[in-house]
């Protein structure tokens, strides 16, 4: 079933219809792969201030033939990028940042390659707060550094486990 369909049928559900929630979504950007890629990553901060959850059930851009939401799983010494089936969720009170090597989406098929500085148009779809507009700006190819991964890649400098090379991360905002 493609993507498209599942956010139309969302809207068709009435998933739509709840615009009130108390979702905000910041620092939206996205990175390809190699040069001439045809797929990039999209990555984000969602915080649900809502007293409710929330799950992110579906993404679409008019740019790419199919945009995956995706985790990762660690296996061994290794990490696996897995598409998240049911969405991702979004409990109440709490940021989930899409970030590499953790929660991101997969932009698959693009109609040409990025280039850094452009905007790519996304759609999300939300149980709850329905369709979000928004553009991922692109940034260039090469290492991921802190001001990406926080403090993950401090703990990594320092010989810590990482969560951002150990799975996603959530954070529990303090009232």
């Amino acid at each position: 079933m493609s993507l498209l369909l599942v956010v139309r049928g969302l809207a068709g559900l009435g998933y739509a219809a709840n615009r009130t929630s108390g979702l905000a979504i910041s620092r939206a950007w996205a990175r390809t792969g190699a040069a001439g890629s045809l797929e990039a990553g999209g990555f984000m901060t969602i915080a649900n201030t809502g007293a409710e959850a929330d799950r992110l059930a579906a993404a679409r851009s008019a740019i790419a033939r199919e945009v995956q939401i995706q985790g990762i799983k660690v296996v061994g010494s290794q990490t696996r990028m897995r598409r998240l089936d049911n969405g991702l969720g979004l409990p109440a009170g709490t940021t989930i940042e899409l970030r590499p090597h953790g929660y991101h989406l997969l932009l698959q098929g693009l109609e040409r390659a990025l280039v850094p500085g452009e905007k790519v148009p996304v759609t999300l779809g939300f149980e709850r707060a329905g369709s979000r507009e928004i553009e991922l700006m692109v940034k260039a190819y090469g290492p991921v550094g802190s001001d990406v991964l926080g403090s993950a890649a401090e703990a990594v400098t320092a010989g810590q486990p990482s969560p951002a090379t150990h799975g996603p991360t959530a954070r529990r905002e303090r009232s």
